[in-house]
């Protein structure tokens, strides 16, 4: 590894999707389009989960879903 290599690092464990477990945002994607991105706040998997659930029966248009926070390091 070179010393200009980012490593990205997530704040929450991407395998263990408990309802307490911090490091949570709402990620979305257009079933329209090829737009993508998240909405901002850090929050736990099930409140990311509720609120996703909420989204997503207000806004057809798009999917929401709880994505872990990624961080960069460098290297």
């Amino acid at each position: 590894m070179s010393a200009n290599e980012i490593k990205l690092t997530g704040k929450a464990d991407p395998l263990w999707h408990r309802d307490v477990d911090p490091g949570y945002r709402i990620g979305w994607r257009s079933k329209l389009d090829f737009a993508k991105g998240h909405i901002e706040g850090e929050m736990t998997y099930g409140a990311a989960r509720a609120r996703a659930a909420e989204l997503a029966a207000s806004d057809p248009s798009k999917t929401y879903f709880p994505e872990p926070i990624l961080t960069e390091t460098r290297i």
